[in-house]
């Protein structure tokens, strides 16, 4: 190699060097102009994973703690400090379990009040519920129970021996609804006993 061509050689490094520490200061500059940004950015970004983290931690010791109060209440159905503290804790399962109690027991009057619960599911098979322990479906003639309302009409009038109207009711069911071929059933028992 010639002198000439060693020294377009250290040429072309020195320019490249030039320009690698030319985009470093370019960097440097943006960081320093930018730098409380980038901070806060990853303030919030560990905020974030620490709240989210947190939130799962408090709804796994609310579940344990609803846990522990549900267990018991079973052990001692009269504790009622426990079921208050559960009504504080985790007021979806209270309801639960209050109208699991009160379907067990045939209590009309906690069912009554569970017609009124904010949870659509209670509410509804509550007053299926009390329909079906008062033998008065009246308030079920719409609705998600309607059909199973008519066929228990029917089976009760079928036992009751009053197969006309038993069959009225029976017959209301929806030919769609998937209780027809019970209430089919129920109707044909009916008349041939």
């Amino acid at each position: 190699m010639s002198i000439k061509e060693n020294l377009q050689v250290v040429k072309e490094e020195i320019s490249s060097d030039e320009k690698m520490l030319e985009s470093v200061f370019r960097i440097e500059a943006f960081i320093k102009k930018y730098k409380f940004l980038f901070i806060a950015l990853i303030v919030a970004g560990l905020g974030w994973i620490a709240w989210f983290y947190a939130g799962d931690y408090f709804k796994e010791q609310k579940a344990i703690k609803s846990t522990a109060l549900m267990e018991k209440i079973q052990s001692n159905i009269e504790d009622e400090s426990a079921w208050n503290e559960l009504k504080k804790e985790n007021v979806p399962l209270y309801e639960m379990m209050r109208f699991s109690y009160a379907i067990k027991n045939n209590n009309t009057q906690e069912l009554e009040q569970m017609k009124s619960s904010k949870n659509p599911f209670i509410a509804t098979y509550a007053d299926y519920e009390v329909a079906s322990i008062t033998e008065n479906f009246t308030s079920l003639k719409e609705g998600a129970f309607s059909d199973l309302a008519l066929l228990q009409e029917g089976y009760l009038l079928v036992s009751k021996k009053d197969y006309p109207q038993a069959l009225n009711k029976l017959n209301a069911i929806a030919n769609t609804s998937e209780l027809k071929d019970f209430a089919l059933r129920i109707g044909h028992y009916g008349i041939t006993q």
